[in-house]
């Protein structure tokens, strides 16, 4: 929560879903403790491109290129 800087999100509390505020909830270890993964897929097309380039040789141009990723 630190790390968000001024530009702090605040969601509503007291509620079914959030009873407590988030800093509460972390402070007390009051919180459903789950395993959580983390992750992103966006540009992951770009490997596949990557490993065609190192079979077939490099792509020509930009335009190509995003063909490339996008048939993937």
């Amino acid at each position: 929560m630190e790390a968000q800087g001024a530009a702090r999100y605040i969601p509503n509390t007291d509620t079914n879903i959030l009873p407590v505020s988030l800093r509460n909830a972390i402070a007390t270890g009051n919180f459903n403790q789950v395993p959580v993964i983390e992750g992103s897929n966006l540009n992951e097309g770009r490997l596949f491109v990557a490993l065609n380039e190192l079979s077939n040789g490099a792509l020509s141009d930009e335009t190509t290129y995003r063909k490339s990723v996008a048939g993937y």
